[in-house]
């Protein structure tokens, strides 16, 4: 994330749905402008990157325990 004073960063939490589900975010109320820029401000993506490079290995996690169905 980005990093001014911290805040956007320190927000970033992981809240458990289920044993199979969580929300991995940040709380803060400015994030979505950080993410995805505005008018005034380009954007500045953190968590779809993030998304993007931990996913060739959640597959791969997911693949070995649902025993290479996918």
């Amino acid at each position: 994330a980005p990093v001014d004073t911290g805040a956007l960063r320190s927000s970033i939490t992981v809240k458990n749905i289920s044993s199979l589900e969580s929300i991995v975010g940040p709380t803060v109320n400015y994030a979505g402008y950080v993410e995805y820029g505005t008018s005034r401000m380009g954007a500045q993506p953190y968590m779809r990157p993030a998304a993007e490079a931990v996913l060739p290995s959640f597959e791969a996690s997911l693949s070995d325990i649902l025993g290479g169905v996918l």
